[in-house]
């Protein structure tokens, strides 16, 4: 019988905590094993897990001095004995039926690694989200493309370690990084296009915090990793590298940047990188399948119009409305 290893990294989330463990421990396929990891909590989340861990012996429980998310997930794998494992974060929840599901797929198709969609959650309203797009015909282009996040995918426990998977420790956006990396491992990639995550969106998170965070730089450290080490294993996935650098650092990183004042260097910063990786970036095949506002806001960021930008992205609601109703004159 397959045996699943879930990963959970727990750092002060003790108000979503008992909704996440519950999630796990009442699935309906049981041969799980649960591992949480105690990222130095100073609220009362570990003492929430011991009362678990007293209820149910398939929770294994790392309590650790804080060093980050990625650190916790690196152990995670290190010490899973399951067939399979899968990442869960602390403040969301899975489905009822997930690990059932996903299990009876893996079995079929005999998969290394399956992909599944999610919902995002906004004060109890859901959102179906699709993992993968399809940019292509090939499930591993698409893969690659793809959302980075590790809890939207079940992977098989010997690849990972085989190939010494590793995330980047010490820096937001470790995700994109190293995922997209596993493209490389297998030929043996699904996809199930069933909603079996709930990705809850809140304030305070790195990405979405009020106040700036200079961590959010980290973005070209996970790009020039990610790029650097595509390039160990392939030549051929050039269109590829650059249209992660269109998706995540023109679009994406610029999106952050603009919620704040005193950024516009760092928007000219991923003007310039792009420029000098990817002067014919605009011939994409990826980037041409795009929606017109993707498009609009790459051309606004290549061709400086930073006070358009932020205008159109990142300005005051009224600002935004006089721009629609002009556009749409």
């Amino acid at each position: 019988m397959v045996k699943v290893s879930i990963i959970v990294p727990v750092y002060n989330t003790s108000k979503y905590l008992k909704k996440c463990l519950d999630s796990i421990l009442n699935q309906k396929y049981k041969n799980i094993e649960l591992i949480i990891i105690n990222d130095g909590s100073t609220d009362n989340s570990l003492q929430i897990i011991n009362e678990y861990k007293h209820k149910d012996d398939r929770l294994v429980l790392i309590d650790k001095k804080n060093s980050g998310q990625a650190d916790c997930r690196n152990i995670g794998i290190d010490v899973s004995t399951g067939d399979y494992l899968m990442f869960v974060d602390s403040d969301d929840y899975i489905e009822d039926d997930a690990v059932t599901l996903l299990v009876e797929k893996i079995s079929e198709t005999k998969d290394d690694i399956l992909c599944f969609d999610y919902y995002s959650v906004i004060d109890d309203l859901k959102k179906r989200e699709f993992s993968i797009q399809p940019y292509s015909d090939n499930i591993k282009i698409n893969y690659y493309l793809s959302n980075p996040c590790p809890w939207n995918k079940i992977f098989k426990t010997s690849i990972l370690k085989q190939q010494n998977f590793k995330f980047l420790v010490g820096y937001i956006y470790e995700d994109l990084a190293t995922i997209p990396l596993t493209t490389f491992y297998t030929d043996k990639i699904g996809y199930i296009k069933v909603p079996l995550y709930n990705y809850i969106i809140r304030g305070g998170s790195s990405m979405r915090q009020k106040k700036y965070n200079e961590k959010l730089e980290n973005i070209y450290i996970a790009l020039e990793y990610l790029e650097n080490n595509t390039k160990k294993y392939t030549n051929s996935f050039d269109k590829e590298l650059e249209f992660m650098y269109l998706e995540h650092l023109i679009h994406g990183a610029t999106l952050r940047f603009l919620k704040f004042n005193n950024t516009d260097e760092l928007i000219k910063k991923n003007r310039n990188i792009l420029l000098e990786k990817f002067p014919l970036w605009y011939k994409n095949k990826y980037f041409k399948k795009q929606k017109i506002k993707f498009k609009i806001m790459c051309y606004l960021v290549i061709h400086n119009k930073i006070k358009l930008l932020r205008i159109i992205f990142g300005g005051k609601l009224w600002k935004k409305r006089i721009f629609y109703l002009w556009w749409m004159v």
